[in-house]
């Protein structure tokens, strides 16, 4: 499947996620066995990152799930190949640009560590707190305990409080940001 077909079956499904035969196109789908270190393993990488484009181009808040299964995704292969890639810092700058709070967590376990160390220093906490980092401080804050512990396994629910309070006062205004990553991700 093409990735013009693919978008096209996921603005059908808005605000859903289309079809898990149209996911499977965009599945981090890794080699068995792995391959040797140092060579990108995902059989849909290709296509997940001509979709990520294409979508980069005209997204919304109807695009959330979509964008949100595609960094995860793109998470999954990060993860598996021990790096950051583009499309990961393009689907958190999307997931970011939609301000949706409960994103938080994602992209805060991505940033943490989670995902690779390259994704934990790539990763701009201009991303993790999203569009009104205000409102996501708050959300977070608002959280107890077990939900954090839930949504962020392993953490402690107290240092990821004061971590992400912490970075709000460093972080360039967004708009300022979104230009910036508009520009980084603009063809040349």
């Amino acid at each position: 499947m093409r990735p013009s077909e693919i978008m096209a079956l996921a603005r059908a499904a808005r605000p859903s996620l289309p079809s898990h035969h149209v996911l499977s196109f965009v599945a981090f789908k890794p080699s068995n066995p792995k391959l040797e270190w140092g060579v990108w393993d995902d059989q849909n990488g290709e296509r997940r990152e001509a979709v990520c484009a294409e979508l980069f181009e005209d997204f919304s808040v109807e695009d959330h799930a979509f964008v949100r299964y595609l960094f995860c995704q793109e998470a999954a292969c990060c993860e598996h190949n021990e790096t950051m890639s583009d499309e990961l810092k393009r689907c958190a700058f999307m997931l970011a640009s939609l301000g949706q709070s409960e994103d938080v967590f994602i992209l805060y376990a991505a940033k943490s560590g989670g995902v690779s160390f390259d994704a934990a220093i790539g990763l701009d906490w201009e991303m993790v707190l999203g569009a009104d980092p205000a409102t996501t401080i708050e959300f977070v804050r608002s959280c107890n305990d077990e939900r954090l512990r839930a949504e962020i396994p392993g953490c402690d629910p107290n240092m990821v409080r004061e971590e992400i309070g912490q970075f709000v006062a460093s972080c360039v205004p967004f708009v300022e940001y979104e230009k910036a990553m508009r520009e980084y991700f603009s063809p040349a």
